[in-house]
């Protein structure tokens, strides 16, 4: 049992050590990155030959890419909310998102993450929201989310769990 435990903990702790952007970069171009204070002579950002984008110390860079929503729990009750079956967002470098519940697209607009204190993650959508909170406490690293927030369409505390994947999801998953 304790070499699972600590089989379980390394792979976390190594999961945890890449700030790699895993979606290419809109342009190899560090001024590309809007919202970010970047100069031209920036070392903190590397551009990788596939066209990754490398940017230490960047606290924002782990939230760029496809997010399906992998359950969400409403208010006091214990039970998954199938309404969230198929529910995606997709955050960008330059702190825009779509969001869609499978081929759907359902909402767009911007983002900002403040790490500290409270790693608050804020979303400013272009027309009124039904799923997603804008505005939520984020727990977890890497690769998998816990969004805390309140739910627009029943104004009702949520969990909703988030998983980082390479596509959106499909109805015939």
């Amino acid at each position: 049992m304790k070499n699972i435990f600590l089989m379980v903990s390394l792979l976390f702790l190594i999961g945890c050590g890449s700030d790699k952007v895993k979606n290419p970069a809109p342009s190899a171009n560090p001024d590309a990155h809007a919202g970010h204070d970047h100069g031209q002579e920036n070392a903190n950002i590397v551009t990788n030959a596939d066209g990754t984008v490398h940017v230490k110390g960047d606290k924002t860079a782990f939230l760029v890419g496809i997010w399906e929503v992998e359950y969400a729990l409403i208010g006091a009750t214990p039970k998954v909310d199938a309404r969230y079956k198929g529910a995606w967002i997709e955050m960008n470098p330059d702190f825009t998102f779509t969001t869609g519940i499978y081929d759907q697209q359902t909402n767009q607009g911007t983002y900002s993450f403040e790490a500290e204190p409270n790693r608050m993650l804020r979303f400013a959508y272009d027309k009124e929201e039904k799923l997603l909170p804008s505005e939520a406490k984020v727990r977890g690293q890497a690769v998998q989310l816990v969004l805390l927030g309140e739910t627009p369409m029943d104004g009702k505390q949520s969990q909703i769990k988030i998983g980082q994947t390479n596509a959106k999801p499909s109805r015939s998953n």
